[in-house]
């Protein structure tokens, strides 16, 4: 059985696909805190991503569900968000 190749077409769908999907979110952190995360992710075989996917939908989900609780959990003031329904 032959191992198909992926062409450059389908790479250029994809990248529109995911230009067209998708954003980029970029933070600044400390090198040391990186790398602490990056070697964390590794020893636990837990992807980088899953762990920020995973942070701010549960911050999504807190805000939106107890709007009323979110300041003594999280100091920071933020306006109110409407209940939603999250798309995950």
């Amino acid at each position: 059985m032959t191992e198909k190749r992926k062409t450059t077409t389908s790479t250029a769908v994809k990248n529109r696909y995911n230009k067209k999907t998708y954003d980029v979110l970029s933070v600044r952190i400390k090198k040391e805190t990186l790398q602490a995360f990056k070697e964390k992710c590794l020893q636990e075989g837990i992807p980088q991503a899953r762990i920020i996917k995973k942070s701010y939908r549960g911050f999504l989900k807190f805000i939106i569900n107890r709007p009323s609780q979110f300041e003594t959990v999280f100091p920071i003031k933020i306006k109110y968000f409407p209940k939603i329904k999250l798309p995950f």
